[in-house]
């Protein structure tokens, strides 16, 4: 079975038959996307004219700041131990740095 999707205008509610308008308004730091008719976003830029026109006209582009998200820690592992264990195995392994992925592998491998 298909699905359709049906688009309403943001601002009377009415659905929106191929005529379909995207205003993105910015004010302040905060930005919309509004979908409107063909009639109602010539009202809203008719509304906005004349703040528009005595304005000054913006450079660039306004980025908006969203939360960082963050990458889960990776589990603390005592480095030392890995490197006595592949030096153990013989596999060589640098006395200070990082730790080559594959050979933390091996050793969770053999402690598993």
């Amino acid at each position: 079975m298909g699905r359709a999707t049906i688009l309403i205008d943001d601002f009377d509610g009415k659905t929106l038959n191929g005529n379909i308008k995207r205003i993105r308004v910015t004010v302040g730091n905060e930005s919309w996307d509004v979908y409107l008719s063909a009639k109602n976003a010539q009202a809203l830029r008719k509304a906005i004219d004349p703040f528009v026109k005595s304005a000054d006209k913006a450079s660039g582009t306004i980025k908006t700041t969203r939360p960082r998200t963050r990458r889960p820690a990776a589990p603390k592992r005592d480095l030392e131990t890995i490197r006595q264990w592949a030096r153990s195995e013989g596999i060589e392994v640098k006395d200070r740095g990082r730790v080559a992925q594959s050979v933390i592998e091996q050793y969770e491998a053999a402690h598993a």
